[in-house]
């Protein structure tokens, strides 16, 4: 992770690095009330956390797969 919460790719090109959404921020302890509410901001942000895993994975996927495909281009012309 970067040092402001967003995932980085190392890659060679920064041209073939995939946009991450931000990474959802982490609730201050004086922002809780310690009251046990149903809808705490540490559930929330626990949810919310889930969610942008999920999206950064499938964006990572869809990075992978477009890699793939444009190198099985380039080898393809090459031997052509």
């Amino acid at each position: 992770m970067g040092n402001n919460g967003q995932a980085v790719i190392a890659t060679g090109d920064s041209a073939d690095m995939p946009v991450l959404p931000p990474r959802p921020t982490l609730p201050r302890p004086e922002d809780c009330c310690g009251s046990g509410c149903v809808h705490c901001i540490y559930v929330a942000y626990d949810i919310a956390l889930l969610k942008w895993e999920r999206e950064v994975e499938r964006i990572l996927a869809d990075a992978a797969k477009a890699a793939q495909g444009a190198a099985t281009v380039r080898a393809s012309a090459a031997a052509s």
